[in-house]
């Protein structure tokens, strides 16, 4: 397993628990997330949009599925669904030195 696939996995793990702060483990302060309200930078802001994003969705996760992953030195692809929220997403992520420095999230959401 490359160092890209065990933060992503990583990252998905938490996520699906529902646990914040292993969640920030993978970031960094210069970290940034890309979305369609715009730019998310820094630990302190991507801590509040996780936090809120998990409470907003409760049930987000347990619906989750990964439909395509693709790794590809430190970008890695994935595509997703969650059938109750989203019907297809997807994240790109630039992982280095076992972090995460940038992320991209686009999704198509129900709610």
């Amino acid at each position: 397993m490359t160092r890209t696939h065990a933060v992503l996995k990583h990252h998905l793990h938490s996520l699906g628990i529902g646990d914040v702060p292993a969640v920030m483990a993978d970031y960094t302060e210069d970290s940034v997330l890309l979305s369609i309200t715009g730019p998310i930078k820094g630990t302190q802001a991507l801590d509040l949009f996780f936090r809120e994003f998990l409470s907003s969705m409760p049930e987000f996760m347990f619906g989750f599925r990964i439909l395509r992953q693709d790794i590809v030195g430190e970008i890695a692809y994935i595509v997703w669904e969650s059938p109750k929220y989203a019907p297809m997403g997807t994240d790109t992520f630039l992982i280095r030195d076992g972090k995460i420095l940038t992320q991209t999230i686009a999704s198509y959401m129900l709610k």
